[in-house]
């Protein structure tokens, strides 16, 4: 997912797209295949086995992040089945910049999933995008704050 993130945006983001584009986190479906746990289910909406594209994409309670989210996203088909291919479409669509948030908003998806599994806590809507785009505002911000350093440092080293 490197070249679909680009190299701008967060490591944490890039590592857990890398991951779901290569079927590499833990989804109940893929453990119960594996015969390592007895039940496939989401247990946020008990309704259909745990996926990637459930969890991130599919789920009523995901649509309901992506409302929140006011973008084209929340318009889009929630009946894809392939990430990869749904990542290619909507980068056909839209921005950069909204690719990172769409990214960011994914990641906030899967960590309100370990949340409610490990400590029983649910992330309304409004929390999950808010928390997504807080963390990519201060990425930015870091980003910047180094960059604006490496301008001044070159600055003064011209000035010599």
């Amino acid at each position: 997912m490197e070249k679909y993130m680009g190299a701008e945006g967060p490591k944490n983001v890039k590592l857990l797209m890398w991951k779901v584009g290569n079927e590499l986190l833990a989804f109940k479906r893929n453990l119960f295949q594996k015969k390592i746990i007895e039940n496939p289910y989401y247990p946020i909406c008990k309704k259909e086995e745990e996926t990637t594209m459930h969890v991130l994409w599919q789920c009523p309670i995901a649509s309901d992040v992506w409302s929140e989210f006011h973008s084209v996203v929340q318009k889009w088909n929630k009946n894809e089945d392939d990430l990869l291919s749904l990542w290619e479409r909507l980068m056909e669509r839209v921005s950069k910049v909204e690719m990172e948030e769409i990214a960011t908003v994914m990641r906030s998806l899967w960590l309100r999933r370990n949340e409610f599994i490990f400590e029983g806590k649910f992330k309304s809507p409004s929390q999950v995008v808010r928390t997504a785009r807080e963390g990519l505002n201060e990425f930015r911000m870091a980003q910047q704050n180094v960059k604006e350093r490496q301008d001044r440092s070159e600055e003064r080293r011209n000035q010599k």
